[in-house]
């Protein structure tokens, strides 16, 4: 790149590719910092689903956040020139009775019809099928580093407090860059940056398992607590733990938990390849968009947890119109509403 960015991206998980990717359709000159480390993002099954938890939640933001998901994914098809997203039911089974009976309660409200799948590819009794999505996370994160590489907006290189510098005559550098602002998208590392740790972040590691099973496999992902995705005629994905721990490791006891669980699924499983990862969440489940309060050329697009495919290209879109336009941002997601300097 032979000019100075507008905006350095620090972090190349879903965020901050998809907040590159966007803010260069728009003509920013921008450039994505990858500091070589696998993060979370590769570990999703990039299930999208606006009907949330054990009360079959839904309100016009999540439905709002799907069509925004759904069209952002699209065009990115289209740019990227690659099958990326796929709209696909997904079957919600009912963990005990006391869930079903909710369910019968929500059906009559009308603004769940439209998510309904009719006919349901389960027993009524036993669960009910949604429409829903899958991004296919890192064939786009795959693609996405082509595109910005050939563009000269891909660089390696961690962002934090020991590379980048305040400038005595003011701004900001990082190497031989004098970016114009920098938006950290670094999902649980973003510890490594001084002016973030007063955020209260709750790391949360997610084990996820390769299965091979010779029985057919189910019709659509199963979701109940955890989550079984069919990947191909003999092979299953199979997550998420959800725990407390900050690092990367896999788990066998979450391996354990979760194949005991698939097993009631599919009786046959084997378990192939085990991973592990950790999401940046907050104690909220809100993500973090928006300025620094003292630092108004330091961005945190962050915080997405185990909902980054639904929620991330509603962020990178409004934070691009904010970066390049003024836009404002979602009150909500404010990192202000956390105690801080």
């Amino acid at each position: 790149m032979t000019t100075q960015p507008d905006v350095l991206i620090a972090g190349a998980g879903l965020a901050g590719t998809l907040l590159a990717l966007e803010l260069q359709r728009l003509g920013a000159r921008v450039v994505l910092a990858d500091d070589g480390r696998p993060g979370a993002s590769r570990l999703s099954a990039g299930l999208l689903n606006p009907v949330l938890g054990q009360r079959f939640t839904l309100d016009g933001q999540m439905t709002g956040l799907f069509t925004t998901a759904q069209r952002h994914y699209r065009r990115l098809e289209s740019r990227l020139e690659q099958a990326l997203f796929q709209t696909l039911p997904l079957i919600r089974l009912f963990a005990d009775e006391r869930q079903r009976r909710r369910w019968e309660r929500r059906r009559e409200d009308p603004r769940y019809a439209p998510w309904i799948v009719t006919p349901s590819l389960v027993d009524p009794d036993e669960g009910v099928t949604f429409r829903g999505g899958r991004l296919r996370v890192t064939p786009l994160l795959d693609a996405a580093r082509r595109h910005l590489g050939q563009r000269g907006a891909l660089l390696r290189g961690r962002v934090d407090d020991t590379t980048l510098r305040r400038l005595p005559g003011g701004g900001l550098g990082w190497g031989r860059l004098r970016p114009g602002r920098v938006v950290f998208c670094q999902g649980s590392r973003m510890g490594g940056v001084a002016a973030w740790r007063h955020l209260p972040l709750a790391p949360a590691r997610g084990d996820l398992l390769t299965l091979h099973s010779s029985s057919p496999p189910p019709p659509a992902p199963l979701v109940r607590g955890h989550w079984l995705l069919p990947e191909g005629e003999d092979t299953l994905l199979c997550g998420a733990t959800y725990d407390p721990f900050p690092l990367p490791r896999p788990d066998p006891r979450g391996a354990r938990r979760l194949l005991g669980w698939a097993a009631t699924l599919q009786p046959d499983v084997r378990l192939m390849r085990h991973k592990a990862g950790v999401r940046a969440t907050t104690p909220d489940r809100l993500p973090w968009l928006g300025a620094h309060p003292r630092h108004a050329d330091l961005f945190l697009c962050n915080g997405f947890g185990s909902r980054g495919s639904l929620l991330i290209p509603e962020a990178a879109e409004r934070l691009a119109a904010h970066l390049l336009e003024g836009a404002p941002l979602p009150p909500l997601w404010c990192p202000d509403r956390h105690a801080g300097p």
